[in-house]
């Protein structure tokens, strides 16, 4: 597909010029991560084509899921399902199919290097709360740096591995200061609405994930949105949310 062959062509064409902020490109995979039950975080969700993951997501409220604007721009929203409530890919217990989803007007994708990376679907059945699937609450401060968070995502466990991992993984990371992160970019441009995760290497995310949550204080704080090299300790980069409450309860309203 399309989608699929857009990020595999943007991500090695990133990885050839991995020091140059404006080659960065969606990500899709957690590396060195570890196994995570749906129990601790059951507001992730998986967004799938014909079966095939291919971005995640967060849980807001019944109805309405939280993602990344370039997992669902220029889509049909017929072509993908949102599936819930496991951490085996094989054995989610509920898959939803879509109403309709919102994407910020103000995306622009690459040529703005993803900047208001945000997007909300809503779903044509509210689900039904149980231990493996939960509303997210937002997180509603600022993340200063050094802030530690958790991204949660099914992306793949190597670059050259074609294939998702099976079961939930997290990974740890610690917020920085978009300064500090702009260095490690050589100067390229972070906005305020964006920031920076930074991972040891060997460990971060890379195709996948994207979309899907950075959990602080077990609320969502962050979505996945772009990266530079996978695992290589580079920042990774998400967009923040407390700049776009209004839009996000905004679209809450509706179903």
């Amino acid at each position: 597909m399309a989608f699929y062959s857009n990020i595999y062509l943007c991500s090695m064409f990133i990885i050839a010029f991995v020091s140059d902020f404006s080659k960065g490109a969606p990500p899709s995979k957690i590396i060195g991560g570890t196994n995570a039950a749906i129990t601790t975080w059951p507001s992730t969700v998986a967004l799938r084509i014909n079966n095939q993951h291919f971005c995640g997501g967060t849980l807001i409220t019944r109805c309405h899921v939280l993602t990344a604007a370039h997992c669902v721009y220029g889509m049909n929203m017929n072509s993908f399902t949102v599936a819930t409530g496991s951490s085996d890919q094989m054995q989610f217990r509920n898959i939803y199919r879509i109403k309709r989803f919102n994407v910020h007007p103000q995306y622009r994708g690459e040529s703005t290097m993803y900047l208001h990376d945000i997007a909300i679907i809503t779903l044509q059945q509210c689900i039904v709360e149980d231990q493996t699937k939960r509303v997210s609450f937002i997180y509603p401060h600022y993340l200063t740096p050094n802030t530690v968070g958790t991204v949660v995502g099914w992306g793949k466990l190597a670059h050259q591995n074609p294939m998702t991992n099976r079961f939930l993984q997290q990974v740890q990371t610690r917020v920085m200061d978009n300064n500090e992160c702009i260095n490690a970019y050589h100067g390229g441009t972070i906005r305020p609405s964006q920031l920076c995760g930074l991972h040891s290497v060997g460990h971060g995310f890379c195709s996948g994930d994207s979309g899907g949550p950075l959990y602080v204080n077990n609320q969502v704080a962050g979505i996945v949105s772009m990266a530079s090299g996978c695992g290589a300790g580079i920042p990774d980069i998400y967009t923040r949310l407390d700049p776009y409450f209004g839009w996000i309860q905004q679209n809450m309203q509706t179903f």
